[in-house]
């Protein structure tokens, strides 16, 4: 038998609910929309219009994937509920405010925890960017010596 949700846990069902339920009719009015539009044929129009053609489908097929992303997150968070685990850190286990979880709904961590998961993936971007820049920098010094070379023939 399943247990019964708090108050705070059913108040948390209902805004994912309504959250969901806006999603999909999003969802539904994007795929009909679409689905009136003439996108397949890029033959069309010059060249510019053929650009625009195409950034509009990127953009379309974005927010698709950031809409069942969303979507997907919900879901998670529906089955937590149910689960009887909504509301439970998954890094470090300790309680999710209410406060973050009105916020947003379907956090997966503690404030603490993201702030370090934040934290972490910034320093790693900001080493990949070091390394980029020195693989670029040594690129080039590579490039100025052959052309150096060239001139010393």
């Amino acid at each position: 038998m399943a247990k019964e949700l708090t108050k705070f846990e059913s108040e948390m069902q209902k805004v994912l609910l309504d959250e969901r339920a806006k999603l999909l009719e999003s969802i539904k009015e994007r795929e009909k929309q679409d689905s009136q539009k003439e996108t397949s044929n890029f033959t069309s129009g010059d060249e510019a219009d053929q650009r625009s053609q195409f950034e509009e489908l990127v953009t379309e097929s974005s927010l698709r994937a950031y809409d069942l992303k969303r979507l997907k997150a919900i879901e998670n968070a529906l089955g937590r509920i149910s689960a009887g685990t909504y509301g439970k850190c998954m890094k470090c286990g300790k309680k999710i405010s209410q406060e973050r979880l009105r916020a947003m709904p379907q956090a997966l961590l503690c404030i603490s925890c993201k702030n370090d998961t934040e934290t972490k993936k910034a320093r790693l971007d900001a080493i990949n960017k070091n390394q980029r820049s020195s693989e670029e920098y040594s690129q080039s010094d590579d490039d100025s010596s052959d052309g150096d070379n060239e001139n010393d023939d």
